[in-house]
């Protein structure tokens, strides 16, 4: 129980950096699986590399974030936590690009290359509410 009280000390979960870094990884994610599918229904298999590139974009910024958490729990350094408003903002994204993502992964529909984008459209309006709610007041 220690380590979970030392994490919620700090909160490291609630801080604008993990909210973005879980939006980066989803966004990644659906940009990867649209590009994959799109080639391997034989279209425009020129984006191979864009579907290499955000799965190379999707493990840097996890394993940047995970070392960035360790040594803030490690350190027990105290994070300013976001706004409840934009908390909720940017935890409603993340779970419907989420879902999104499990859907569409699974049935394969309304997923393609298309969603390079929108995803890349929802990722700067989510910097764009991370930045206005940043900190809590």
């Amino acid at each position: 129980m220690g380590l979970l009280n030392r994490i919620k000390r700090t909160n490291v979960t609630r801080n604008i950096w993990t909210q973005m870094a879980q939006i980066t990884i989803i966004c990644g994610l659906i940009v990867a699986t649209g590009t994959a599918i799109t080639c391997n229904q034989g279209d425009h298999c020129g984006l191979a590399f864009v579907s290499v590139a955000a799965i190379l974009a999707v493990a840097i910024v996890f394993i940047a974030w995970l070392v960035w958490f360790i040594y803030v729990i490690w350190a027990k350094r105290y994070l300013t936590p976001m706004a409840p408003h934009g908390y909720k903002i940017l935890d409603s994204i993340d779970f419907c690009l989420f879902t999104y993502w499990i859907i569409a992964s699974i049935f394969k529909v309304a997923i393609g290359a298309w969603v390079v984008p929108i995803v890349a459209l929802i990722w700067i309006a989510s910097i764009a509410i991370a930045i206005k709610y940043r900190e809590s007041k």
